[in-house]
């Protein structure tokens, strides 16, 4: 039937899509092979958008119990998900990846070329929480696509695909980042 055709599309689609954006997470950690820098990388790109969900879930937890509710952003995808929550993942998306940065140093480097300095930490924070937010719209529109909207049953968590939505357009647009300034590619 067309509906069965549909949701086989959508699944293979995102079974593709989903495995080559976060395909870039290891592409950074093995940057320069085995070195200590692909690593903290990997935990700088991983590490940012997911504090960003849990300040996210704080930040709209709170409003959504009093009289009204919060400010819903996107009901029809998502209809947890709130201008307030997207507020509470900038916030904590910024603070990870400036204490991040100034445990590299102040300033993380690839092949002698810096990468990362506090200026480019609150950028990027600023946009992981941006792009988490669309990544993890875009899986909730994919599973609903699929008929597979709520099937997670991870405590607190969801389906495994939550564990890794904020990260699904973060990792590929950080990586762009990263070879743009080293490479120049």
């Amino acid at each position: 039937s067309p509906q069965n055709f549909n949701r086989l599309f959508v699944s293979l689609f995102g079974f593709f899509y989903v495995s080559w954006c976060l395909s870039f997470v290891l592409r950074l950690y093995f940057i320069e092979g085995i070195d200590f820098t692909g690593r903290y990388l990997a935990l700088f790109l991983v590490a940012v958008p997911k504090i960003g969900d849990m300040g996210a879930y704080a930040a709209g937890v709170l409003p959504a119990r009093r009289p009204g509710g919060n400010h819903k952003l996107a009901q029809a995808i998502s209809p947890n998900k709130s201008w307030e929550g997207l507020i509470g993942s900038i916030a904590a998306s910024i603070f990870v990846a400036v204490l991040l940065t100034w445990g590299g140093n102040g300033i993380i480097e690839v092949n002698d070329v810096p990468v990362i300095d506090y200026g480019v930490a609150v950028v990027f924070g600023f946009f992981a929480a941006i792009f988490g937010l669309l990544g993890d719209l875009a899986a909730s529109a994919l599973k609903r696509g699929a008929g597979a909207k709520d099937s997670g049953k991870l405590p607190g968590v969801g389906g495994a695909l939550d564990l890794a939505d904020s990260l699904i357009l973060v990792a590929p647009v950080f990586y762009l980042y990263i070879g743009l300034v080293v490479f120049g590619a």
